[in-house]
């Protein structure tokens, strides 16, 4: 440990417990200005017994051998820019929103699979950055899944730019993500450059002050400016090969293959079809959502007019709304019936088998849409706005760009969910044939299923699967008892960290009061005008919304996740991602005031 506060808080401990002749004990104290620590109080833990004992010691070496490794990944990579990094759990691919802090093996082999492992790369080769296929963009400590801040910055350089230049900019954005913690969920829109708009101009000023020159400067608006405009044409490309999952998907369920063949192929065409494209519509969502931004702060709306326009559009989540009271049950889960909680989890139960639990059809709300339109005038003023940033568009294009981009982006989603649902229900056919419990398939990796497509071997089916299941068990209920910080900055990061209040992403300027409904499972109380708090902003949790609610509050999730899009085009006030610390505390109070105007929540007596 090098720091000088860390060894003295280490020296004071082993003080405490050589005193106290005593390992097991819980100490509290208080550390001042002038680093000076003083003991509140010292309990015995009086609840561990020999078998726990022998397993807690390990956790020990275990952090020592994380926090070598951690300091062997942030030395200079030969194919990567940049002196150093980090690791964050909410970066963008976002894994603790979508698969959570500590995910079952199946959930984050499948998430890895699907997205991190090539996809995301190959993504954005497509739309004119950087090729980083050969790099992981999510790595896990412990079981926890981290987002390597190196490779994302690296892939969110274009293409074009110079390699002394692009590695200039990353160790730029590198050390502003160290020194801004806080917007750790916030990266596209605080920290890094990844698309051009209406504002980048103003905003790379910045640059300036951090020794980059004009011409330093003028490259790198050129290169965000032709990533825009690549945008408007892979748009159309994304939403065609959306056509092609949906075809291959009918022929494949359809099919008489085995069913360890149809997981095989689903998930190929879901990668070449699905996630690929929706990492696409994704990326064209969030420039969307930049553009939009940009105009307001540019004056040409108000913040009034781009809540406005975001409640006028639909996506798939106003349809459900409104299909769960218009259509029979039979008809909604044909449609919706794929659809669950926490996507990649195979515990969780989709909308066809927990349908009576998840929906009221005599107490579901629709709706009401606004008929939002931009005004001539400004209209005009986005044109101008156009000619001087060289974007190939005019501005009726662009706000249909911006419509279409946040609704494809949603529909995506909607869509390849249904192979992952599909590949899901596979893997239960095959736990039920192998008389293995859900719970216990949950702890197989999917490149295990995987193997058995293109080998055979004499070995039963039963007996590989609960080889690893009992290694994955133990793994599991081991990395559970140990805490690591969402953001690790330094090797001492595992034992020492600050929780980081998380400022959270308000939607809306609405200020409402009201009792707190959390949804850690599922339930039949009543939703009608309570304010909902969920752990993550994963869109499978869509059917809160054909409910009466008053808010939503999560734990987890960006300015621009799935469910920011939804409160937004709902116009349901809401807190995105507040983090950890907030919501822990916020989640056992009775009622809560959420007040998106002036972004605060606070706790009602």
């Amino acid at each position: 440990v090098k720091n000088k506060l860390e060894k003295k808080i280490i020296n004071f401990i082993n003080e405490i417990i050589n005193v106290c002749g005593n390992k097991f004990i819980d100490i509290e104290f208080a550390i001042d200005k002038s680093n000076k620590i003083y003991l509140l109080q010292v309990r015995p833990i009086t609840t561990i017994n020999k078998k726990e004992f022998a397993s807690n010691s390990n956790i020990g070496p275990t952090l020592f051998k994380l926090s070598k490794k951690i300091e062997k990944l942030q030395k200079p990579h030969h194919s990567l820019l940049g002196n150093s990094t980090a690791f964050g759990t909410m970066p963008d691919w976002n894994p603790a929103e979508m698969i959570g802090i500590h995910p079952k093996p199946l959930a984050l082999s499948l998430y890895r699979e699907l997205i991190t492992n090539t996809v995301w790369a190959n993504q954005r080769r497509a739309y004119g950055y950087r090729d980083m296929s050969s790099n992981q963009l999510m790595t896990t400590f412990l079981g926890t899944p981290y987002i390597d801040i190196r490779v994302d910055f690296n892939s969110w350089i274009p293409s074009t730019l110079p390699n002394k230049l692009a590695e200039k900019l990353i160790n730029f954005y590198i050390k502003k993500y160290k020194n801004n913690i806080e917007f750790h969920d916030k990266i596209e829109f605080e920290i890094i450059y990844t698309c051009f708009n209406f504002g980048t101009d103003e905003r790379l000023r910045e640059l300036k002050k951090n020794n980059f020159s004009q011409k330093e400067i003028k490259l790198i608006a050129d290169s965000l400016n032709e990533i825009t405009n690549k945008a408007f044409i892979e748009f159309e490309n994304d939403n065609e090969n959306l056509k092609k999952l949906s075809s291959n998907f009918d022929k494949v369920i359809n099919s008489e293959m085995y069913v360890i063949d149809k997981i095989y192929w689903l998930i190929e065409d879901c990668k070449r079809y699905g996630t690929l494209a929706f990492a696409g519509l994704a990326r064209c969502g969030f420039i969307a959502v930049d553009l939009l931004n940009s105009l307001e702060k540019s004056k040409v709306i108000s913040q009034q007019e781009k809540y406005k326009f975001f409640s006028s559009i639909n996506t798939i989540t106003t349809t459900m709304s409104s299909d769960i009271s218009m259509l029979s049950k039979k008809e909604f889960i044909k449609k919706y019936g794929h659809l669950r909680p926490n996507t990649y989890d195979i515990t969780s139960m989709n909308y066809s088998n927990g349908y009576n639990k998840y929906f009221e059809k005599n107490n579901s709300t629709i709706h009401k849409k606004n008929n939002f339109k931009f005004k001539s005038s400004q209209i005009i003023l986005i044109d101008k706005l156009i000619k001087k940033t060289r974007l190939s568009i005019s501005a009726k294009s662009l706000i249909k760009f911006i419509k279409n981009s946040i609704k494809s982006r949603e529909y995506a989603k909607y869509l390849f969910s249904k192979n992952v649902d599909a590949i899901l229900t596979l893997v239960s056919q095959i736990a039920k044939r192998n008389k293995m419990s859900i719970s216990d398939i949950s702890f197989i990796e999917i490149q295990t299923i995987l193997f058995q497509y293109y080998n055979l071997s004499g070995n039963a089916l039963k007996d590989i699967f609960e080889k690893e299941i009992k290694i994955n068990k133990r793994n599991y209920n081991f990395n559970k008892k140990i805490k690591l910080p969402h953001n690790i900055i330094n090797p001492s990061n595992v034992y020492f960290y600050s929780n980081i209040a998380s400022k959270g992403n308000f939607i809306g300027t609405k200020d409402v009061s009201g009792k707190i409904l959390y949804l850690d499972k599922l339930t039949k109380e009543n939703f009608n005008n309570k304010i909902i708090f969920i752990e993550s902003a994963d869109p499978g949790y869509d059917f809160i919304f054909t409910r009466k609610i008053l808010g939503l509050v999560t734990k987890f999730g960006g300015a621009n996740s799935h469910m920011a899009i939804r409160c937004a085009e709902l116009n349901i006030p809401a807190a995105i991602g507040i983090g950890e610390k907030t919501f822990e505390e916020l989640k056992i109070k009775s009622s809560i005031r959420l007040n998106c105007r002036t972004q605060k929540i606070d706790f009602i007596l």
